[in-house]
This record gives C-alpha cells, structure tokens and sequence, in this order.
C-alpha cells in the first residue's frame, strides 16, 4: 500500500512552465505568418475580383459601341450591366461602390475602381492594380508559371 502513496510519477512545475513557454513561442512566430497569408489571400482575391469586372466591362462596352448610333448614343457599362457577366450575387457580396471609367467614350474601358468590404481597388487598361492606394501585383496563369 504504502508503494502506492509514495508513488510520485507525473510532471514537475517546471517542466509544465517550459512546455507553456515552448508553446507560447510557437504560436508567437506562427500565427502572424498565418494572419499575413490570410490577409495576401484576401487581397488576391480582390484583385482578381477587380480582372473579372473589367473583363465584364469592357464585354459591356464593345457590345454597347456596336449597338450605339445618333438614337442610342454609346453610354459608359454601370454595375448592373456588368452584373449578368460575372457570379452576379457571389462577387458583388461586399461592394458598395462600382466605378468604370471611358475617358474617351469610345468603348474602351480605361479602368475601374471599387470598394469591397472597406478597401479600395483600382484596375486601369494596363493592368496596374492598386489596392487601398498601394501597388498590387496581377496574378496570372503564365506568371505562376514562370515562377
């Protein structure tokens, strides 16, 4: 009886508080390399949001500049023009503002801005992606590829 009493296996306080510490350090250089790649995915997301509507855009804009004459003059695609081609509900979830900007009104789309979820990105015709102000990369297949 008495081999059970004295008995004494398990861990000490020390060897607990060293375990907490290694953890606690994981967690501490993992965590914000996790939230940095949500937020790079997030943001890539955007981007390739922001592609689709100027792809949509400039559809909108050919088809209107074929059909415009001195009855119907050409008028610059709205968002709900753009709407029917791209995933109507799914990508406008979040976008408070649509802007698609024809400089020359001659059915050439020469950029576009919107604002999902708080933040703000610019497409322009050469593929220069800003977001929230800040030069964003435009990832395509082929540049994967290369990498």
């Amino acid at each position: 009886m008495s081999r059970f009493i004295n008995d004494q296996r398990g861990y000490n306080l020390f060897e607990m508080v060293c375990v907490i510490v290694i953890i606690a350090l994981l967690a501490a250089i993992i965590i914000p390399g996790y939230i940095s790649m949500i937020n790079q995915a997030k943001k890539q997301a955007m981007v390739n949001d922001a592609r689709s509507f100027y792809i949509a855009a400039q559809a909108v804009a050919t088809q209107k500049k074929a059909a415009a004459s001195e009855d119907h003059p050409y008028t610059i695609p709205t968002a709900e023009d753009i709407r029917q081609y791209v995933d109507g509900d799914e990508m406008y979830k979040g976008v408070t503002e649509l802007t698609v900007i024809d400089h020359d009104k001659d059915g050439t789309i020469d950029a576009i801005t919107f604002k999902k979820n708080g933040d703000t990105v610019e497409l322009d015709a050469g593929d220069k992606v800003r977001v929230n102000g800040k030069d964003a990369p435009l990832a395509t297949p082929s540049s994967k590829e290369a990498q």
